[in-house]
């Protein structure tokens, strides 16, 4: 390793990292013990443990980048030796990847925005795990791609808004047909599952 360190890790994933490492199971038993120690005024004991948890974490950020270190190697489709129209159509789809992030992603905090115009202290939190991974994969994707000129350019901002569009107004017909069709609703599923 040596191309990638943690200054090249965003501040958004380097977040998403540690919350999921403060999530691990090993890790909060540690934070409980290391919390034990405390009340009970053993300090030494307490910063012993708080240095296992760091050991652990930087441990996470290492092999964190060493992935990534491989997988920017691997990403370089231009010195691979595959033909061009299979470099093109790998483009295509990590594009694709990247507009179904930012479409959920947006579409997640869309929801928020809709609920917080009546209940500004609720939030939806059942796609947070979801969220959170779509972040990663984001950053993850813009690292890898931060020498292309295809992310850089407002275009495909453009179309992944377009494309959100698109989407929420199929959402709209769906709810719409199963609605003047409520009686009929699921037929077609339920002659499906019969066969």
């Amino acid at each position: 390793m040596g191309i990638i360190n943690i200054k090249d890790v965003p501040d958004s994933l380097l977040l998403v990292i540690k919350e999921r490492f403060e999530k691990d199971k090993r890790v909060r038993d540690l934070r409980i013990q290391q919390n034990l120690y405390l009340r009970r005024g053993l300090l030494q004991k307490s910063l012993e443990v708080a240095e296992e948890i760091d050991a652990l974490y930087a441990d996470v950020i290492r092999i964190y980048l060493e992935e990534a270190d491989s997988q920017q190697v691997q990403f370089d489709t231009e010195t691979m030796d595959i033909p061009r129209e299979d470099k093109d159509r790998m483009l295509e789809l990590l594009m694709v990847l990247f507009m179904c992030c930012d479409i959920i992603e947006s579409s997640i905090q869309d929801v928020n925005d809709v609920l917080h115009r009546t209940k500004k202290d609720l939030t939806i939190n059942t796609f947070d795990d979801i969220n959170q991974a779509l972040t990663m994969a984001k950053e993850k994707l813009k690292y890898l791609s931060k020498n292309s000129d295809y992310m850089k350019d407002l275009t495909w901002g453009n179309q992944c808004d377009n494309m959100y569009e698109l989407m929420q107004n199929k959402s709209k017909s769906i709810i719409r047909k199963r609605k003047t069709n409520e009686a009929d609703w699921g037929k077609n599923t339920e002659r499906l599952m019969k066969k």
